[in-house]
């Protein structure tokens, strides 16, 4: 009699370590498809920057776009490189 208690728990310990590794299994599946898509959001983003730096903004002989930019004490300026009457050389 002992012999069969003695099995039938161990039947029980590896059905339940079997379930066990089945979820974890099933979390880690879940949790590299998550990393998948993040890292190919990721990756697109940064093409999409990429694209964007390399491509120039300004050609030669175009005008500037306006902007507001922050001075050093703090205060916003509007700054319209169109309106001045001299060229302007922006590096």
């Amino acid at each position: 009699m002992f012999h069969l208690t003695k099995n039938f728990s161990k039947v029980r310990w590896e059905k339940s370590h079997s379930s066990i590794l089945t979820v974890l299994l099933i979390c880690s599946v879940i949790l590299n498809l998550l990393l998948a898509r993040k890292i190919r959001d990721v990756t697109e983003t940064s093409r999409l920057l990429h694209l964007q730096l390399n491509s120039p903004v300004l050609v030669p002989g175009s005008k500037a776009p306006e902007f507001f930019a922050s001075t050093p004490d703090g205060n916003k300026e509007f700054l319209n490189y169109a309106d001045a009457q001299v060229p302007t050389v922006l590096y």
